[in-house]
């Protein structure tokens, strides 16, 4: 017992550096330690025996205090601060920055009667809230970007006229806009499958009649289960992803987006690990909940004339992969493709994608297509996921991170791409910006806050 007591004792004391006035040989592989920080055994025990140095009355009393040189919230704090309330430790979101919501951008906004130069007058009359004066407008409008706009060089005119933060390109000295006849295109649409107004008011006054979706509601009360309609064409590039965890709200949707939009094929989002949609049962909430999952898929494929697709996660659990169980059923309920990413929801994007797993699922889904996603950010990891059972590789964050990943794919090399044609990339994605959500302010923002976002993935 005294030896184990002494051997700690010496252990306890070898933890401080000592320096001995008889020269030591260093040992082999010690880590040298610089001189301010040596000491002798003496002045150690001195400094022990001397004991902490304690503040006189005097200055305890006293309000002044003599600074250290230190910040504030690095000082050491007495017992004297213990009454204080401690600090909550922040985590997750700052939630406290400022958001600007879109209406804000402008505090006073000009009609878009006098924006689009309609020759009727305002519908709204006096009752209107936004500005009729342009010259009222101008004083308080912001700073033009540029001389130059994309739109009007682009499409021969801009629909945003003086409100444009690039107006100086196409209004005369009376603030009319101007417009490039013999440059003009007769369509200068850009975006897709819009729908049209009158649908929009229908929808939002909840008017509009969703037949196909009521009689399969119908079969799902009774408990009855409608054939699948299940399509295997897939050669189309266009689709539509959507999230829900309603069947009815889900089975509406596609039929509203089979009568209305022309895509080729139609995706279930069943992997979005967002608290936000898991805490409401969509996302990956999907994949624990087969029940509704299963009225889901059958539901929209009753009234889809394209096929359906789903995406999925290993499952919710890091350590539980479900999706093994999960992909036999959904043969059964008639899915054209399954997108199975390698990772589960707690783990998020952490780790590796586990394309063991993939390889597992792929041929428990066969013969329907079964596509891996996970990892792939250059050309070298699309070949060892080809090698894998998958019958194709899904590319998500690799497209932010280097959008010319594509292209090393195809042609199975590096391509380290030069500063020009990074700045190329940067500018068409600002312009497509410009042509989605227009060229005024509220617009500018938004694509001003777009590229932020897309900046933070991008490959430097």
């Amino acid at each position: 017992m005294f030896c184990h007591t002494e051997h700690n004792r010496r252990v306890f004391l070898g933890r401080f550096v000592l320096r001995m006035e008889s020269a030591v040989e260093v040992q082999r592989g010690a880590a040298a330690i610089k001189e301010q920080f040596l000491t002798t055994k003496e002045k150690f025990h001195e400094f022990l025996a001397s004991g902490r140095p304690r503040q006189s009355t005097d200055e305890a009393d006293g309000d002044s205090e003599e600074p250290s040189g230190e910040p504030e919230q690095k000082r050491v704090r007495l017992d004297s601060d213990g009454d204080e309330k401690k600090k909550k430790k922040k985590r997750g979101q700052n939630k406290s920055r400022p958001h600007v919501k879109p209406q804000s951008y402008e505090d006073r906004r000009l009609c878009p009667s006098i924006v689009q130069e309609r020759d009727t007058k305002c519908f709204y009359g006096e009752k209107c809230r936004f500005l009729h004066d342009v010259s009222e407008y101008m004083s308080t409008k912001a700073a033009d970007l540029s001389d130059q706009c994309y739109l009007f060089n682009s499409f021969g005119w801009c629909q945003y006229g003086v409100t444009c933060r690039f107006a100086k390109a196409h209004t005369s000295p009376e603030l009319k806009n101007l417009r490039n006849q013999d440059f003009c295109r007769r369509s200068a649409v850009t975006v897709r499958n819009l729908l049209d107004k009158e649908l929009q008011r229908r929808l939002r006054k909840k008017q509009e009649r969703f037949p196909g979706a009521e009689a399969y509601l119908k079969t799902v009360s009774r408990g009855e289960k409608p054939a699948s309609n299940q399509e295997e064409n897939l050669s189309g590039a266009g689709h539509t992803q959507l999230e829900g965890c309603f069947p009815d709200t889900m089975t509406r949707c596609a039929e509203l987006l089979n009568l209305n939009i022309d895509v080729d094929f139609v995706d279930i989002n069943s992997g979005c690990p967002i608290d936000l949609v898991y805490k409401k049962g969509g996302g990956c909430g999907l994949m624990t909940r087969t029940s509704k999952f299963e009225q889901i898929v059958r539901g929209m494929n009753s009234v889809l004339d394209v096929p359906l697709t789903v995406k999925i996660r290993t499952g919710v659990q890091q350590n539980c992969s479900i999706a093994h169980k999960l992909i036999p059923e959904m043969k059964k309920w008639g899915v054209s493709l399954i997108t199975l990413h390698g990772r589960s929801r707690e783990q998020r994007y952490t780790k590796s994608a586990d394309w063991e797993y993939i390889d597992t699922c792929s041929k428990l889904a066969a013969p329907v297509p079964l596509f891996g996603n996970g990892d792939i950010l250059s050309y070298e990891d699309a070949m060892k996921a080809r090698e894998t059972g998958v019958s194709g590789i899904m590319v998500a964050r690799g497209a932010l991170i280097k959008p010319w990943l594509f292209t090393e794919i195809k042609e199975n090399r590096h391509w380290d791409i030069s500063s020009g044609e990074r700045l190329d990339i940067l500018r068409d994605f600002t312009n497509y910006g410009l042509e989605h959500w227009g060229s005024d302010t509220q617009g500018v923002e938004k694509t001003r806050s777009f590229l932020l976002e897309w900046l933070s993935f991008l490959c430097r």
